[in-house]
């Protein structure tokens, strides 16, 4: 069940086998779709085209995420020595339709799971947002001899409402974007979680780290203390 069937896949759009922009990165083609009985996002990644590889003797891979989680990931095989790789791979990502966000190291209902010949492979999640409130990112590599990657460009999908409910064999193409290097905030990040009891009726907020803090010189020495939570009914 790893690969598909490229003849169910046919895109009506002839304008997205061409006309590349000046300075493109590359194109990628891919379907989504989400199963809601089952909680179950597919996703088809079919190919790339035109991509701006160094060497011709390189070779290129896609890793998919589902943020906001940035530490799992799922990654295609390896395309040799061409610049429209065809990849013809399936994905799937347990995600819930609707429900409450969980605290890393709470017991997790999501994975993510490759379809292989091989047994499935699955990891916990970093959060369970709900599959509206995430966003799938293609990030296209190149892999040289001494097997370091280096990003082409990615893509970034918001998966909403609208995006879920096509036919999964509709294929969908977008243009590769160089990736943000910027800060988030020019007074650093801070990263946290939220976790709602219904029955409680609790909201639990836990601060897990912060980093990038922009400190000043008179307001003293910051503790470094272990992760606090707060709970409010």
């Amino acid at each position: 069940m790893g690969s598909i069937n490229p003849e169910l896949y046919k895109s009506s759009e002839d304008v997205s086998e061409a006309g590349f922009p000046d300075g493109c990165l590359g194109r990628l083609w891919f379907s989504v779709e989400y199963q809601q009985e089952s909680e179950r996002l597919l996703v088809d990644l079919i190919k790339a085209q035109h991509l701006q590889v160094p060497a011709e003797t390189c070779s290129t891979l896609v890793k998919l995420h589902l943020l906001p989680d940035k530490r799992r990931f799922l990654q295609s095989k390896a395309k040799r020595k061409t610049c429209n790789p065809q990849f013809d791979e399936s994905f799937i990502f347990q995600v819930p339709w609707s429900r409450g966000l969980q605290c890393p190291g709470a017991p997790w209902e999501g994975a993510l799971c490759r379809i292989t010949g091989l047994p499935t492979v699955r990891a916990p999640p970093v959060s369970s947002k709900s599959v509206a409130q995430r966003v799938l990112k293609f990030s296209v590599y190149h892999v040289n001899k001494q097997r370091k990657h280096q990003l082409l460009g990615q893509v970034l999908f918001p998966l909403k409402n609208e995006t879920l409910a096509g036919d999964r064999h509709r294929v969908i193409w977008r243009d590769l974007e160089a990736e943000n290097l910027e800060p988030l905030s020019e007074f650093g990040d801070l990263q946290f979680c939220l976790s709602y009891n219904d029955y409680l009726s609790r909201l639990t907020v836990v601060v897990l780290r912060a980093k990038g803090l922009q400190l000043q010189e008179d307001r003293g020495v910051v503790s470094e203390s272990p992760p606090d939570s707060l709970a409010r009914s």
